[in-house]
């Protein structure tokens, strides 16, 4: 008997007699309730492990948007609903760029100098001059996030962790979302298959407990995918797209991105050949309309502080400039271009499209940008999480949860890819325009008794799953502005969920050629999974760390710092050492692999080398007014060989600087 599709390439509610997927069918419940229950015990389980330490306060590190979106949120929750100001981040890169830009222009800084001795202000030419160049009162990112914080902050207290419940929550409802999209669109096999990769998938789970957007960004990907995935949507009726518009129009006050990904979806709903000209055009006015009514409010605001009416984001010229000229360095993820970005963004004033023109002029030709852009396309591939703002291997020192997950890009990477040209493929299996049941019910006729197969209609040609059109628009829409701006985790975080559909896909299809004899392409398909895995798992490079110097430093000034000083106020030096050896325990690898005969071999080792010295200096020094001499030597032991570790790489550094 054949897969029981319909004419349009969706999966009926009739499933086929029988076998593993007849099963799944008949308890969805039980299988979605199981998915609820397993990402919540395990999100439990993470904020218990992260709440006591460092992670969960990486907000309070002031050179992090992070930061930013706090002090943006707790703006708003004062009564700044409009944020009728200035409301930009500081960094110290953005002091240097701006110091640089005023070496070639002194008459610029008497200029703001002036302005500030006339304005009575506080401010300093550079944060002045950064404003401008971010346009004053246009909103520096978009809006809603920040907006969202603001509103927990008020209802519940200016408290990171409410703001973290929801994100949790969210992440709940992205493991159900995954589970129900691939069902769309592969079946209950694939989908059971899915959920599982996606309940333990570590760097989806890692980003729900950090104030920054990618769980939410996430989040409203997978339900837009899964409202256009309905069925419901091929009814000639305008309102469900009404609906859509406005989760469009919710989606790009999250991320300027579903801008691209909303269009795109309109210029699919108008060439779909299942509807007349006419009622095209009324489900594309739908569409536009629900979206345009959501923005209305970012206009409303605009017009009222005097920003420009559909400005949504300021930060754009600045980012581009700095990871598109030619000085990119791709496996840095956010690079500053101090060469180029004083230049460019003191002669664009901020403005986008000069900006643009002007980074791609700092190439000598198309093949040096083509070259900047190749690079990042393979970082976008690469197993490594990009850190920027936080670490994913070093939130999982703090978190065993993180360690034992064992689903992450690494994993997803070659196997989605792989499943994504699976699901292109044309494939037989039903006489209908559908490929959702084919899969999964080649599975149940493997579990059939011997002749079944025999008997059925000789199978026809299918186009291919044309329900997956709308993840393939939702990963083209999140890919293109990797490759536009730069590739770090947090951006690269919803690529993830959308991957593990597909990958799933794989893997359930290379299981039913098995099964059914069709070993060979079974085969074929793992080795072009094993040759993208030689691709994708490519090591750093050598001056690269997993963790950082950077990592290691914020989470103790923003957490072991604190509890220090207040120890060494009371006096307490028993405590004063349990707060370092707490932060001792959570080193890097590299350092506890350092010593007199292992030196330093990159800045980085260097760096962190001289920073553990000083802690385990200063615990030793408490150990000793705590009267515990015999352990305090351990550690000026220890101390002295870090510092020596550092030292023999800055000797070294020395000897070969008159060489380079």
């Amino acid at each position: 008997m054949e897969p029981n599709c319909t004419s349009s390439g969706g999966v009926s509610d009739t499933p086929p007699p029988g076998g593993v997927e007849s099963w799944l069918v008949r308890h969805r419940a039980r299988t979605l309730l199981l998915i609820v229950v397993l990402s919540m015990t395990v999100r439990v389980i993470y904020f218990a492990q992260l709440s006591a330490g460092p992670c969960i306060r990486m907000h309070g590190f002031t050179q992090s948007d992070m930061a930013f979106f706090d002090e943006w949120a707790r703006t708003v929750a004062a009564g700044d609903w409009l944020t009728d100001r200035d409301m930009h981040p500081q960094h110290q890169w953005h002091d240097l760029i701006a110091e640089l830009h005023f070496v070639t222009h002194p008459e610029e800084r008497a200029a703001l100098e002036h302005a500030l001795a006339d304005a009575d202000s506080e401010t300093t030419p550079t944060r002045l001059l950064w404003d401008r160049w971010y346009g004053g009162r246009r909103f520096y990112q978009e809006p809603l996030y920040p907006y969202l914080i603001a509103a927990t902050y008020r209802v519940f207290g200016a408290d990171v962790r409410w703001v973290f419940m929801w994100q949790l929550l969210a992440g709940v409802l992205t493991n159900v979302l995954v589970y129900l999209i691939a069902r769309r669109c592969f079946g209950d096999v694939v989908a059971v298959v899915a959920g599982g990769l996606v309940l333990l998938c570590g760097p989806l789970l890692f980003h729900e407990l950090v104030l920054l957007r990618s769980s939410m960004v996430t989040l409203v990907g997978l339900v837009l995918v899964f409202w256009l995935t309905d069925p419901g949507l091929e009814s000639r009726s305008w309102r469900p797209w009404l609906l859509i518009g406005l989760l469009c129009g919710i989606a790009i006050l999250l991320r300027a991105l579903f801008g691209l990904f909303s269009l795109s979806i309109l210029v699919w709903l108008l060439c779909s050949p299942l509807r007349q000209p006419a009622q095209r055009l009324r489900c594309a006015a739908a569409l536009a309309g629900g979206a345009a009514l959501c923005l209305l409010p970012l206009l409303a605001r605009n017009l009222a502080v005097g920003a420009p009416p559909l400005g949504l984001l300021s930060g754009s010229a600045s980012t581009f400039v700095c990871t598109n000229a030619e000085d990119y360095v791709a496996d840095e993820g956010f690079y500053i271009s101090f060469k180029h970005a004083p230049r460019i963004l003191g002669a664009c004033d901020g403005r986008l499209l000069p900006a643009v023109l002007r980074t791609l002029r700092t190439h000598s030709g198309v093949a040096s940008y083509l070259g900047v852009l190749g690079e990042k396309f393979a970082w976008v591939w690469n197993w490594y999480e990009q850190p920027n703002n936080v670490n994913f291997y070093y939130y999982r020192s703090h978190a065993s949860v993180l360690r034992y997950l064992p689903v992450t890009f690494l994993v997803l990477a070659p196997v989605g890819m792989v499943g994504i040209a699976l699901s292109f493929r044309r494939c037989p299996g039903a006489t209908a325009q559908g490929s959702q049941r084919v899969v999964a019910a080649c599975v149940s006729q493997a579990v059939r008794p011997a002749g079944t197969l025999a008997a059925t209609t000789k199978p026809k040609t299918l186009r291919c799953n044309t329900r997956c059109v709308p993840l393939y628009l939702l990963g083209v829409s999140h890919l293109v502005p990797l490759l536009a701006f730069f590739v770090v985790a947090r951006l690269r975080a919803p690529l993830i969920a959308i991957l593990v559909p597909f990958a799933a896909f794989a893997v359930v299809r290379v299981v039913q050629w098995w099964v059914t004899g069709a070993r060979l392409r079974g085969l074929l398909a793992l080795l072009t999974v094993l040759l993208l895995a030689k691709w994708t798992s490519r090591p750093l490079p050598e001056q690269r760390n997993l963790i950082r110097y950077s990592d290691c430093a914020a989470a103790h000034w923003v957490y072991y710092d604190y509890l220090e000083q207040e120890a060494r106020a009371a006096e307490q030096w028993e405590r004063v050492a349990d707060v370092l050896d707490e932060a001792l325990q959570v080193a890097p690898g590299s350092v506890r692999r350092m010593g007199l005969e292992t030196p330093a071999r990159t800045i980085e080792d260097h760096l962190l080398a001289s920073w553990y010295a000083n802690i385990h200096q200063r615990r030793a020094e408490a150990l000793l007014r705590a009267g515990r001499s015999d352990d305090a030597v351990i550690h000026q032991r220890r101390a002295a060989e870090l510092a020596g570790a550092a030292e023999a790489f800055k000797l070294s550094a020395q000897d070969l600087a008159p060489a380079m």
